[in-house]
């Protein structure tokens, strides 16, 4: 009897000894092969000019690359953006502003970035923004398929003018076509400082619209899509720890 039993344990250690063991870090995970990354080009958060391709992509870049992940980056028009990863041709947005109606098909990561959303106008036209009547009989300039906010987005008694993107805006707006445009502050004060002719006849509005966190997002469809953002998110957290995530911000703001 005592024989049989040595006999068992000594096989079973045998067979245990051959099976792959889980290492701690990746127990419970679930693989994922090479991720896809997606966004439309908006200067400076993503644009193909810069070698890193822009703030946001180099910061989830790198919080993937801590992570273990592979990935591949495409830059395209938003509405490519949105339509392939509806159809599972992409399986992440690198940059995403939060609503209720897309994060019923996203998964969004903690914020690695806040955009200040501000108005701007020509220097002629001075007044300030305390609230969203403030607004009222003002022709307005936005960027088709931005969302500033329900409060702004639901406004539908004020007059907006979708513009292709926030070069066409402020184009209008030195036209004198609109009155007033709105967009992220940092994206609107280095195309002023680009260009020196509308930088003389544009300025900002005092008081911003608001404030809108700036989110990696995957998509819900893809196996494994919350353990993605963990990931991200513990790697995200380490980069702030570390003053890293502060350092690339700044290199954009000079």
């Amino acid at each position: 009897m005592l024989i049989s039993m040595l006999m068992l344990v000594s096989t079973k250690a045998v067979c245990d000894e051959g099976q792959p063991k889980e290492s701690g870090a990746d127990s419970g995970k679930t693989k994922v092969g090479v991720l896809r990354l997606v966004g439309p080009p908006w200067e400076p958060f993503l644009y193909e000019q810069q070698p890193r391709k822009g703030l946001a992509t180099e910061i989830v870049v790198e919080a993937l690359e801590r992570s273990g992940y592979q990935f591949e980056i495409a830059i395209k028009p938003w509405r490519r953006v949105l339509a392939e990863s509806k159809k599972n041709a992409a399986d992440i947005l690198i940059g995403l502003w939060f609503n209720a109606e897309r994060a019923k098909s996203y998964a969004y990561s903690d914020p690695y970035y806040v955009n200040q959303i501000s108005f701007i106008t020509t220097k002629e036209k001075v007044f300030s923004y305390q609230k969203i009547g403030d607004l009222n009989g003002l022709r307005i300039g936005v960027r088709k398929g931005a969302s500033f906010g329900d409060e702004f987005d639901e406004a539908y008694y004020l007059d907006k003018y979708p513009m292709l993107n926030s070069s066409s805006m402020l184009q209008m707006l030195a036209l004198g076509r609109i009155d007033v445009g709105v967009d992220d502050r940092l994206i609107l004060s280095r195309m002023l400082q680009k260009d020196s002719e509308l930088g003389a006849q544009l300025s900002f509005v005092e008081g911003d619209l608001t404030s809108r966190p700036l989110h990696m997002a995957v998509t819900k469809s893809l196996p494994g899509h919350q353990q993605v953002i963990d990931d991200f998110n513990e790697a995200l957290a380490k980069m702030k720890r570390e003053g890293r995530l502060q350092e690339v911000i700044g290199r954009y703001k000079r």
